[in-house]
């Protein structure tokens, strides 16, 4: 009971580390290394795989009286290598458009979230240090999409992270 109670105290610590980190390096690309057109290609390095969730954040908008503001979404990320497993989260700006629409979507969040494994650092949290492994978004798959065309619409997917290491 122990054991468990102080992994979870870890894997916490780190998901708030990590979103502080973002949260008060300014929340974006600029500077941090991380821009999606510094990214190297993921022709090699070791994988991560994951399972991710977006739904809208509807905490502050509605559709019918600021439409502009509903264009918040939650990504939820659980990451694995081996029997290592990581939890990552945080909150992008994509827009107000059809999240279920899949065939814009697929390679616009792939390309959306590029930088996200980056600038959170999921290969220190696998134990590959940033200044020798760069993580690469490879693969992006919706599996699941749900209450589509409302404020509830969510989408499941797959994701494939490659850290490539730097020449």
């Amino acid at each position: 009971m122990k054991r468990n109670m102080m992994i979870s105290s870890i894997l916490a610590l780190l998901m708030i580390v990590g979103l502080c980190k973002v949260a008060f390096g300014g929340g974006g690309f600029e500077g941090s290394g991380c821009e999606p057109e510094n990214l190297p290609p993921p022709n090699s390095g070791p994988y991560l795989y994951g399972i991710f969730t977006v739904a809208r954040d509807k905490s502050e908008c509605t559709l019918f009286t600021h439409p502009d503001e509903c264009g918040h979404y939650n990504v939820h990320a659980v990451l694995f290598r081996e029997t290592k497993l990581h939890l990552f989260s945080f909150t992008s700006s994509m827009g107000v458009g059809d999240l279920c629409d899949s065939g814009i979507y697929n390679k616009w969040i792939k390309n959306e979230f590029a930088s996200y494994p980056c600038m959170l650092e999921v290969g220190e949290a696998f134990g590959f240090g940033s200044t020798k492994y760069t993580p690469v978004i490879t693969k992006v798959s919706i599996i699941k999409k749900d209450s589509c065309g409302t404020l509830d619409e969510m989408i499941y997917g797959l994701v494939t992270i490659r850290l490539v290491p730097h020449k």
